[in-house]
């Protein structure tokens, strides 16, 4: 009943995700009540308990910790890739007959980024950190022995001050120019595009693109173009696709990675393509 009213009236219609711990009750409820909404669990919560399922030992492996970092937490992975190597992870360590890695393995489809792709912003929605920062943001000046009355003066003083960081932050966008550290337009172009914390990010990006990046192939099919990228950060997969078409309304362009349809960001595959061809615009599409 709590959750069907909260939904009624916070959101007027059901979330397209929900992110919980893996609470069975909670799972049954969600699966009831917002039957149209994707249930996710927080990958968090199941990599902290990696640590003291596997075993004080295997724990301080970095090997161990390196490769399996790689395969869950990693944004562009595809499913088969992952399966691959979740398989020789558990085959090189010895967990193959491991019952709780079994059981995260037959879950894999609610918390691996790797099955996400398909779904728009999917990257943004993976743990519960954004509840849990709010929890302990509204826990520094608030506690559960307040009376009605303080606890809405405390709650008036937390939005003053989270209100207050969004102007010093929109004032800073506004008129301190961010930094830039190449010759590329399209950085740029990103540094009056983006909210300074965004343009770091494509930063990174720009960056990968020039030294993580090569390409392998290059096809032209009518007036679509088609490149097949090398990504030095990441192994375990072979090649990205990206293609793009110069049309009437300006540039489309798109990579097999999906980052820009979970994040909203472009990936490095797709500004090496930018860079390599001389486009010196952001496309529209």
């Amino acid at each position: 009943m709590a959750l069907r009213c909260f939904v009624n009236n916070a959101f007027g219609n059901e979330p397209k995700v929900v992110v919980t711990d893996q609470d069975a009750a909670m799972k049954r409820t969600i699966k009831d009540v917002l039957s149209r909404s994707r249930h996710r669990l927080c990958m968090w919560h199941i990599w902290e308990k990696l640590k003291t399922k596997v075993g004080p030992v295997l724990s301080a492996n970095i090997d161990f910790n390196t490769k399996m970092t790689h395969v869950v937490w990693n944004d562009t992975i595809i499913p088969e890739d992952f399966e691959t190597e979740w398989h020789s992870i558990m085959s090189t360590f010895g967990l193959e007959n491991h019952e709780w890695l079994k059981d995260m393995y037959d879950l894999r489809f609610d918390w691996i980024a790797a099955y996400y792709h398909g779904e728009n912003l999917a990257g943004l929605m993976r743990t519960t950190s954004r509840c849990e920062s709010e929890n302990y943001f509204f826990g520094q000046i608030c506690n559960p022995r307040c009376t009605l009355v303080e606890f809405f003066t405390h709650f008036e003083i937390a939005m003053d001050i989270q209100r207050h960081e969004h102007r010093r932050n929109d004032h800073d966008t506004r008129y301190i120019q961010s930094k830039t550290w190449s010759d590329i337009v399209l950085e740029k172009q990103a540094s009056e595009i983006y909210t300074k914390t965004i343009f770091k990010d494509i930063h990174i990006k720009i960056d990968a693109a020039i030294t993580k990046c090569m390409p392998k192939s290059h096809d032209t099919v009518g007036d679509v173009q088609y490149y097949e990228i090398k990504d030095f950060k990441q192994p375990c997969i072979s090649l990205f696709k990206v293609q793009y078409s110069k049309q009437e309304d300006g540039l489309s362009i798109s990579c097999t990675c999906k980052r820009f349809e979970q994040f909203g960001i472009l990936c490095r595959h797709i500004f090496y393509v930018l860079r390599y061809d001389d486009i010196t615009e952001f496309p529209r599409r």
